[in-house]
């Protein structure tokens, strides 16, 4: 993917390359200096810039495009002031005697001996200047003086201490090792007195039938309380908790990871809401929604978001992803009374993730593969490696979501008698609209511990002027992005993916040119539509959008649906099923549909709600074609008469055939 930043030297062309704008720079005010072919000068927001990009009003010029920075990482040594007060009095010590043997040697111009006669007196020597009543002996100087003299480290000459205390009996010690093995250190969690009796009984069976002065005596319970409260802590956690628990309970809280600029590490991550959301039309329970947030590290600033009623899926996260890389400036234009500024958008270096199966599919890779971002995986059970996002899920719930009517709480005591189904009275579109409110002027806005009392809108400005944030040069590039990738050959009849062709006049005549060779192109199917692909032209060198051959059909239908209606027809007509059988089934599918919104079981409702694509992308950016709607849209398959017929009509009644046409949206 290529990518731009607002920086002294970039160009941009408009689409007919009749002019150019060069920036030259960027004015206190944030506004942009912008020089034309021409020599005039033109001051522009970023905001108008970004419409003039998104809209295509202006592209890149990729010959003034250049490259990025490098990051360096730094580290640092301990000193003798990590030891304890007593071993540094002892070590100084230590080192009076060897400096003063060494001096001693070097006046006279020998090397270090190790002879008593001649070590005693300098020792004696020393101990007087240094005020020490219990001089070392010759042999014990000679062993600080190997110790030292090979590394001149100091950290050598500290003493190390063995363990005190009495000595546990061999027998008594392997009975008890045996007894916990089997006993306490097993996932059921016995009790100690569970383990002193398993001594007693294993102790029994060694004295049956042995004579009396030869009997063995069991440990007493103090002792094998001990010596349970001495057992190593990991293993027993190990033992009875399990590795993912243990991890979780002794993990050490340090300063976490450091992250030098915004932009560089960015946690993704999904979660249920705790809300109980209602249908917009019939207002009826559909049930809890999913919410897949990213957040910047550096500057704890939420990049972007999607909520859902399918479960977590690639879709999900390339929608997330597409929003956090794109300004946010027409988004804000839909909702007035948001008020701050949402200044998050640019190309990510590293992606936080967990081991979720959405997060290996092959379109990720692909799309991280074209984008030049690193997806980097945290470990199984291992949530505090990706923090951030962890805590904001939990701050989201508690600051927003839980204040909201038909909240379901984080638990059981939490909830205590409230009825969240009697009290729910948000849909999918004020849910939107509140959580989008809730991130761009109460989160952004208050001030972060992790960021030292200051916000995330004010850390990310600040970041801003003096990071380069790079965005991609063509952004029709992410509409594709969220298209599931393929390939297919090229026929008279078009391009056929998913049971459907899709032909146009562009494709046609790629075909001429190519006339006795089947090309094969790169095509991209979307989850929202079926009617249409993005197919690349391999000499345009850019995707163009292919409609669907069969526009009746298609039109407005998601990709799940669709392939519920193929599976249908299949069952019923074979493989040999024709257009006709095809609406035919579609309509009864959309009647079960409608049928299935007013149901009384919510997991039937929810279901419904996520074979529509019931999701924020449709309240922010409503796409061309809407399928929310269009599905509802049942196939007519009756006709009517033009005119009501009179009562005394001696006119034999018509016969009504099948009708291809639809009705307009409900």
């Amino acid at each position: 993917m290529i990518r731009f930043a607002f920086k002294k030297g970039l160009r941009f062309k408009t689409k007919s390359n009749s002019n150019g704008f060069t920036l030259e720079r960027v004015l206190a005010n944030g506004s942009f200096r912008f020089e034309d072919d021409a020599g005039e000068i033109h001051v522009l927001t970023e905001m108008e810039v970004h419409k003039r990009w998104i809209e295509k009003v202006w592209e890149i010029d990729e010959n003034s495009l250049g490259p990025s920075k490098n990051v360096f990482y730094y580290t640092a040594p301990k000193d003798l002031r990590s030891l304890a007060p007593g071993d540094q009095v002892n070590v100084k010590r230590k080192i009076s005697y060897i400096k003063g043997a060494l001096k001693a040697f070097s006046v006279d111009g020998k090397k270090f001996v190790s002879t008593r006669e001649t070590l005693e007196p300098i020792i004696q020597k020393i101990a007087s200047e240094i005020h020490d009543a219990s001089p070392p002996k010759a042999d014990t100087l000679w062993t600080w003086w190997k110790k030292f003299s090979p590394t001149k480290c100091i950290l050598k000459l500290v003493e190390s201490r063995g363990k005190r205390g009495r000595s546990a009996d061999p027998m008594q010690k392997s009975v008890f090792d045996e007894a916990a093995s089997e006993v306490f250190l097993t996932p059921q969690k016995m009790p100690g007195k569970a383990v002193v009796e398993a001594v007693k009984r294993k102790f029994e069976r060694i004295n049956e039938g042995v004579q009396a002065e030869k009997v063995s005596r069991p440990p007493s319970d103090a002792t094998v309380y001990r010596w349970l409260k001495d057992l190593h802590n990991r293993i027993v956690s190990n033992a009875r908790d399990g590795s993912a628990a243990t991890e979780k309970k002794m993990r050490v809280a340090n300063e976490g990871v450091q992250v030098d600029r915004i932009l560089q590490r960015v946690e993704i991550d999904h979660t249920p809401l705790d809300i109980t959301v209602i249908c917009e039309k019939t207002r009826l329970i559909l049930g809890r929604p999913w919410l897949t947030l990213a957040v910047d590290r550096k500057s704890r600033m939420i990049v972007g978001f999607y909520v859902s009623f399918h479960a977590p899926s690639q879709i999900s996260i390339l929608y997330c992803l597409r929003q956090a890389i794109l300004p946010k400036d027409e988004l804000l234009a839909q909702f007035p009374d948001i008020e701050g500024p949402w200044p998050a958008h640019g190309l990510i270096d590293t992606l936080v993730s967990d081991n979720g199966m959405e997060f290996h599919g092959h379109t990720i890779d692909a799309v991280a593969l074209e984008m030049g971002m690193t997806i980097h995986y945290c470990g199984i059970a291992m949530p505090y490696m990706k923090g951030a996002i962890e805590r904001l899920l939990g701050t989201l719930n508690r600051s927003l979501i839980h204040q909201l009517p038909g909240t379901t709480f984080s638990n059981v005591e939490e909830k205590g008698d409230y009825d969240s189904e009697k009290h729910a009275a948000i849909d999918i579109e004020v849910l939107t609209h509140l959580i989008l409110k809730w991130i761009v002027d109460v989160y952004h806005k208050t001030p972060h511990r992790g960021l030292k009392g200051f916000t995330p809108l004010h850390v990310w400005q600040m970041e801003a002027s003096r990071t380069v944030i790079e965005l991609p040069a063509f952004p029709h590039q992410l509409n594709a992005m969220v298209g599931f990738e393929g390939c297919r050959t090229l026929f008279h009849y078009g391009l056929q993916y998913d049971n459907l062709n899709y032909n146009s006049p562009v494709l046609q005549a790629l075909r001429e040119k190519h006339q006795g060779k089947r090309p094969q192109l790169v095509l991209r199917a979307f989850e929202h539509d079926v009617s249409f692909i993005s197919v690349f032209h391999p000499d345009l060198e850019e995707f163009v959008d292919v409609p669907a051959v069969d526009l009746a059909y298609a039109k407005g239908l998601n990709r799940y649906v669709h392939r519920m209606i193929c599976a249908q027809t299949r069952k019923r007509f074979t493989d040999k099923w024709t257009q006709q059988q095809l609406l035919l089934v579609k309509s009864e599918i959309q009647a079960i549909v409608e049928a299935a919104v007013v149901a009384k079981k919510t997991k039937t409702r929810k279901t419904v709600a996520s074979l529509e694509l019931l999701d924020s992308e449709a309240v922010l950016s409503p796409r061309a074609n809407d399928p929310l709607d269009a599905a509802r849209v049942p196939v007519d398959t009756e006709l009517e008469p033009d005119a009501d017929l009179d009562a005394d009509s001696d006119e034999v009644m018509p016969i009504f055939t099948k009708s291809e046409r639809e009705l307009a949206p409900i």
